[in-house]
């Protein structure tokens, strides 16, 4: 073969030999320097909070001789929430303290149910480490109670029936919680927790039964169930 042709051959090879591989390793994503693209892992935004615990409660009775004695009851709670950042959760429902009798007693016409507490609040949680398990939780909102003396009053047509006081106002409150999760979109959450709600009412005519000069304290333990979604 002539040297001139050959010379040309190897040319011609050499232009399609580059070619495939301009072509090649875009494709196969092999450059150097050229970061692998992996799945985006976005983390859950909403987030729904159930719970459940045991709280003490004061007694803000008016000239009652129970008055300095702590009740003790059941705690609810619900929220719906929303992640704003790995450090940084807000909140939005309600907390319910029920006094034991109310729910393990069956009470009769002497025995009427005591007093049940509720909170309604916004909340914000704070995560100060990725690596530690403690948060906060501070909220603020409106809280009321209810309550009802344990004994029935009598009306003139010899019927009795629940006496019953509410009162509402301002509320804030505290919380410390241990993060324990379990899957991806699942967190128990231990806390305990501290609410405080200013009590006030309209003025009245009659004596009441809640001193308003008190105000509704209520602390608890809870266990918190966390779902992502």
């Amino acid at each position: 073969m002539e040297p001139e042709k050959s010379a040309c051959i190897k040319r011609i090879f050499s232009f399609l030999s580059l070619l495939i591989l301009l072509l090649v390793l875009p494709r196969s994503n092999l450059f150097a320097g050229e970061p692998e693209k992996l799945p985006s892992t976005k983390p859950k935004q909403m987030i729904l909070g159930i719970g459940v615990g045991y709280g003490v409660s004061n007694n803000p009775c008016s000239g009652c001789e129970n008055s300095d004695q702590l009740l003790s009851g059941l705690v609810l709670n619900a929220s719906l929430g929303y992640r704003i950042s790995p450090k940084f959760i807000i909140d939005f429902g309600p907390s319910i303290w029920i006094e034991g009798k109310d729910v393990f007693k069956n009470n009769n016409a002497s025995e009427r149910p005591a007093n049940k507490r509720m909170l309604i609040a916004f909340n914000g949680y704070y995560f100060p480490s990725k690596n530690c398990p403690l948060n906060f939780k501070l909220g603020a909102g409106i809280g009321n109670l209810l309550y009802t003396p344990e004994q029935s009053r009598v009306v003139p047509d010899s019927k009795t029936f629940e006496d019953s006081e509410f009162m509402s106002g301002l509320a804030a409150n505290f919380g410390i919680q241990y993060s324990i999760k379990i899957s991806q979109v699942f967190e128990i959450h231990p806390s305990v927790n501290l609410w405080y709600t200013e009590l006030s009412n309209p003025e009245i005519s009659y004596k009441t039964y809640i001193d308003k000069s008190k105000a509704s304290v209520t602390s608890d333990f809870r266990i918190n169930l966390q779902f992502d979604f």
